[in-house]
C-alpha cells in the first residue's frame, strides 16, 4: 500500500483494507473468505452475502452454512464437510433439533395478491388481537407445518403457535 500510494500523486492514497488466504466467491456481493487485515492479526472469516449472514433464514442454516465455511477453510476437505451435513441434516430429520433454531423472519410489505407466510401470520396475529399490523418491512417470524395444504403460507405458524404441530423440514433446510 506504501508503495503504491507513493507512485501516485497526492492527494491519493492507498490503504491496506484486507487480503484473502482462501476465498469461496458465489456471486457478486456473495463470498467469504479467511481474512488478514495486519500482518500479526490472526485471520477472521469474513462472509458478505451468504445465508450466514442473512437476517431472512433461519439460525439452523446460517450455524451450518458457517461451520462448513469454518470446516473448508481449516481442513480444505469437503468429504469431511460432506460427512458434517449429512450428519447435521440426519439429526434434524429426526427431529433432534430444537424448532426455534428453524424460525425464518421474513419482512412483510403492504398489500399482495397472494400473500407470503409472514403476512398471513402477521394477518391472524391481528385478528385475534395477540398483536398490532406489522409496520411496513417490520419482520414476522414463523415456521412452516408439514401438512397437505399445498401453499406454505396455509401451513405458516407463528413460533408461539407451535403446540402439537409437525414441521415441514424440507422447507427449513
Amino acid at each position: 500500500a506504501e508503495r503504491i500510494t507513493a507512485a501516485n500523486p497526492d492527494p491519493v492514497r492507498l490503504r491496506l483494507e484486507k487480503v484473502y488466504a482462501g476465498c469461496v466467491l458465489v456471486a457478486k456481493k456473495h463470498y467469504c473468505g479467511l481474512m488478514h487485515t495486519a500482518p500479526d492479526a490472526p485471520p477472521a472469516l469474513d462472509v458478505k452475502g451468504l445465508e450466514a449472514v442473512r437476517r431472512d433464514g433461519n439460525l439452523a442454516l446460517q450455524r451450518l452454512q458457517e461451520a462448513c465455511m469454518r470446516m473448508l477453510f481449516a481442513t480444505r476437505d469437503l468429504s469431511a464437510i460432506k460427512a458434517y451435513c449429512q450428519r447435521q441434516w440426519t439429526k434434524l430429520l429426526a427431529g433432534h433439533v430444537s424448532p426455534t433454531l428453524l424460525v425464518v423472519a421474513k419482512p412483510v410489505r403492504g398489500a399482495y395478491a397472494q400473500p407470503p407466510p409472514g403476512a398471513v401470520v402477521a394477518a391472524r396475529r391481528v385478528r385475534r388481537g395477540l398483536a398490532p399490523p406489522p409496520l411496513a418491512g417490520e419482520r414476522v417470524p414463523f415456521l412452516i407445518a408439514a401438512g397437505p395444504a399445498p401453499h406454505l403460507a396455509d401451513r405458516a405458524l407463528a413460533p408461539d403457535a407451535l403446540d402439537g404441530h409437525t414441521l415441514d423440514y424440507e422447507y427449513h433446510i
